[in-house]
Formats: C-alpha cells, sequence, structure tokens
C-alpha cells in the first residue's frame, strides 16, 4: 500500500471519527425536544429553551451533512486510489 493511500485512508478514519461524533451529539440534543410543547402564561423561558435547541440542531445538522458528503468522497477516492494501484501491479 502505498504512502498516500495510507495518509488517504487516515484522514478518512479521523474525518468519519468526528463525524460519528457530531451524529452522537445530535442525537443526544434531539432526546431534550419536545414533540409538542404545551405551554401556559408563565412558561416562556420553557418555549425559549426549545427554541434555543432546535437552533442547535439545526446548527449540528449542517455540518454534520457536509461531514457525511466529505467522508462519502474521501472513502470513494481510497477506493479509487487502490484500485488504480492494483491494477498498474506488476502481475506475478
Amino acid at each position: 500500500m502505498s504512502p498516500i493511500l495510507t495518509v488517504l485512508a487516515g484522514i478518512w478514519g479521523a474525518e468519519t471519527a468526528v463525524l460519528v461524533a457530531f451524529l452522537i451529539y445530535r442525537s443526544l440534543l434531539g432526546m431534550r425536544e419536545d414533540d409538542r410543547l404545551f405551554l401556559g402564561a408563565g412558561e416562556a423561558q420553557e418555549e425559549r429553551e426549545q427554541h434555543h435547541l432546535q437552533a442547535r440542531i439545526m446548527h449540528v445538522n449542517k455540518y454534520a451533512t457536509m461531514l457525511g458528503i466529505l467522508s462519502g468522497v474521501l472513502l470513494l477516492a481510497a477506493l479509487a486510489l487502490y484500485g488504480y494501484e492494483q491494477m498498474n501491479r506488476p502481475a506475478l
């Protein structure tokens, strides 16, 4: 295996680990989100917390989507490089 393929695989592994961490964090945020919220007049704080939580989830979703696409592109690049190396390897 070439050094560039090793580096590419390492970058892909690190980036995918960050992606998994983002997905876990998004899941933990989503556990605190309420699907329905029945609020009285004195519960404005709860409403603000839910709006803040939704904004944080949307923010994390944006980065998780970008990291997911990057992970797929890096994986395809590593597979293409591996395939190219295998095709150009001398026959035994």
